[in-house]
């Protein structure tokens, strides 16, 4: 589906008129128009704003293929394809960020947009900027950056706060060492968030212990 449908559908989900989304945005109706006709495309800021205020996943608004890398974002062709621990081959990785149900390599997201967003500006023609501002929207909704992202939002704050930006760093890598396919587990999720956060933890503190228990 064109971004001009999904913005069509998108509004009328939500019940709002060209008027009332426009104003949301803080651009004309016109403007709001010609997106949903397809004679112009909003850049990625906008984007990520129409994202905002409608509260719809700017993945959902991209028109991005229907197979990428859960890791850097590229389009998946069969020949780029990873394989997942039993070798069979994955179309959620490609073969450069993911090898037998293993990630090929550390990094962090900030340092994956770094390297990556000059190769995709360079192919798309868009400015290092967009590029640096579509990845930096587009990788925290992959998952392999996902499940870190729902970590930070949930503990985050309170245990930045009590363990200091080490130990809450050092519980993220953690997780991103992780077997992927466990990630589909929820409950098993849940433990690892709960067993890395204690682990990063100071051994001293007594609610480190009682948080322990919790996966024990």
């Amino acid at each position: 589906m064109a971004f001009a449908e999904k913005l069509i559908a998108v509004r009328r989900a939500h019940h709002l008129t060209q008027e009332q989304l426009a104003a949301k945005l803080f651009v004309t109706r016109q403007a709001v128009s010609r997106w949903e006709r397809g004679e112009v495309t909003p850049g990625i800021d906008m984007m990520k704003l129409i994202a905002a205020v409608t509260g719809e996943p700017l993945s959902h608004l991209l028109e991005m293929p229907e197979h990428y890398c859960q890791s850097c974002g590229m389009i998946l062709t069969p020949d780029d394809c990873g394989t997942d621990a039993h070798g069979a081959t994955t179309d959620h990785y490609c073969k450069w960020c993911y090898d037998h149900g293993q990630y090929t390599y550390d990094t962090t997201m900030e340092a994956m947009i770094e390297d990556c967003a000059p190769r995709l500006a360079q192919n798309t023609g868009m400015s290092l900027d967009e590029a640096v501002s579509l990845m930096g929207a587009v990788l925290p909704q992959l998952e392999r950056w996902r499940t870190v992202q729902e970590n930070e939002e949930r503990y985050g704050a309170e245990a930045r706060a009590r363990y200091g930006d080490e130990a809450v760093d050092a519980a993220n890598e953690a997780l991103l060492d992780m077997d992927p396919e466990t990630w589909n587990d929820m409950k098993e999720l849940e433990r690892a968030i709960l067993g890395q956060l204690s682990i990063a933890m100071s051994v001293g503190d007594p609610e480190s212990n009682e948080a322990r228990k919790l996966i024990a």
